[in-house]
């Protein structure tokens, strides 16, 4: 049965319209990235675009990649301070001055320009502020007890982390959920509306295996695209940009309390994409199970997808986290997103307990995903024209 289910749904144009459509958007999105990275060259100021200007910044920054110790700190600021007081403007600046002062740019804004202290406290203070912009004693706890695992000083090399590759994934991932929010609302709705499901329903295997083969074969397809999708993304960007083994403190954010690189953000964003999908395609399938017009299931589940980006920008913190990420679709949306998550400094504080945002909004949808596939079945099962 559940073959039979994933044949219909592989074959239906519909699927493959949106499967080409996600396809599509994810090469899309890769690609401007690449066509948005740009750099400018000293004398002149030419602008370098795309595939030029990465492997002119690989050239540039070559010779600064490594650990950032403090002393590397004192140097690059010490030089950067020097170049602007004796040249003024970067265009009055030779050009071995230039790269050279251009090159410590990234790392400098990336510490000490987003830390706003001197290059040799930049640690100290770094470990300092995690107790002091912490919300709440819990929090600080719970900060304090992640970052001990974070190993200093930094590295830095250059790669896709200084890109927009985080922004437009958290775009693409949007456009994802709602193509497979679209194959997902027909799996019920469709057999209430034309009346064929109340023949498969008086079969032998209706009602609970009909539900569960249904059930998986859009989790199947939708997995499977969304797997294809996010492959097509992060192909393009490591084969243009490469591999980044940066510290996710001097790239991302200065108080992510995770050790782990570029590399392993892109990662951890795809997985925390897999599994939202999976939860707002678990909502779509209880809606669908409910309600037999399609067009009402779809424009809920719309509203649902929109909701997060709503809440985020008109109510404040922490109401709008704890909404936001008790949602199944509290990860997808402009501006959220696990990549945003990890740059922020937040948690969901609740007596002596606090819980650093990007944990809940792993933890959140893998929990409601199963639970509102459940209740698809359930309702299904007991669907009035049973």
């Amino acid at each position: 049965m559940y073959k039979l289910e994933l044949k219909r749904l592989i074959k239906s144009r519909s699927t493959l319209f949106l499967a080409a459509a996600m396809l599509g958007m994810s090469v899309f999105f890769a690609c401007v990235t690449v066509a948005g990275a740009g750099s400018m060259e000293s004398r002149g100021y030419i602008t370098l675009r795309g595939m030029e200007a990465i492997e002119y910044q690989r050239g540039l920054f070559a010779e600064v990649e490594g650990y950032v110790t403090t002393e590397r700190l004192e140097e690059m600021s010490d030089y950067s301070v020097w170049a602007r007081d004796t040249y003024g403007r970067a265009d009055n600046m030779p050009r071995d001055v230039y790269e050279r002062w251009i090159s410590y740019e990234p790392i400098l804004s990336g510490s000490c320009g987003r830390m706003s202290c001197e290059a040799d406290e930049y640690y100290a203070e770094r470990r300092a502020a995690l107790a002091r912009l912490a919300p709440s004693e819990a929090a600080i706890a719970s900060a304090l007890a992640l970052n001990w695992r974070v190993d200093e000083p930094f590295y830095w090399e250059y790669g896709f982390g200084g890109s927009e590759a985080g922004v437009n994934w958290t775009l693409c991932l949007f456009a994802l959920c709602l193509f497979c929010t679209v194959i997902a609302v027909p799996a019920f709705s469709q057999g209430y509306s034309c009346g064929a499901d109340g023949i498969l329903r008086c079969a032998r295997l209706g009602r609970g295996k009909l539900a569960r083969a249904k059930i998986l074969a859009v989790y199947s397809v939708c997995g499977a695209l969304y797997l294809l999708s996010a492959a097509l993304f992060c192909a393009v960007i490591l084969l243009t940009f490469g591999p980044d083994g940066s510290s996710a403190q001097l790239k991302l954010g200065a108080f992510v309390l995770l050790d782990m690189s570029m590399t392993g953000v892109l990662a951890l964003c795809v997985l925390s994409g897999l599994i939202t999908m999976l939860a707002s395609v678990s909502f779509t399938l209880w809606l669908s199970s409910l309600l037999p017009n399609g067009v009402h299931v779809l424009a809920l589940s719309a509203v649902m997808l929109a909701l997060p980006s709503f809440v985020n920008a008109y109510m404040s913190y922490p109401a709008c986290d704890w909404l936001r990420l008790l949602l199944p679709t509290g990860s997808t949306g402009l501006q959220i997103g696990m990549y945003n998550e990890l740059a922020a400094y937040r948690f969901l504080t609740l007596g002596p307990a606090a819980i650093w945002t990007p944990f809940a909004a792993l933890a959140v949808p893998a929990l409601e995903a199963p639970a509102f596939a459940l209740l698809a079945r359930r309702a299904y099962v007991r669907h009035e024209g049973a």
